[in-house]
């Protein structure tokens, strides 16, 4: 969700921890763990298709 609201809503961390009512960086570190998940699924498909 908190990914959601960054890049397709394009909110600040700021914007995200006040509409969330979560710390800003509670915010940042679910992010930062969201995009590394991500990133690792989708090398994990790239490596699938080799």
């Amino acid at each position: 969700r908190l990914i959601g609201l960054a890049f397709f809503h394009d909110m600040s961390h700021r914007e995200i921890a006040a509409c969330v009512q979560m710390p800003i960086g509670t915010v940042k570190s679910h992010i930062r763990r969201g995009l590394q998940s991500l990133r690792h699924v989708i090398e994990l498909q790239v490596n699938d298709e080799r």
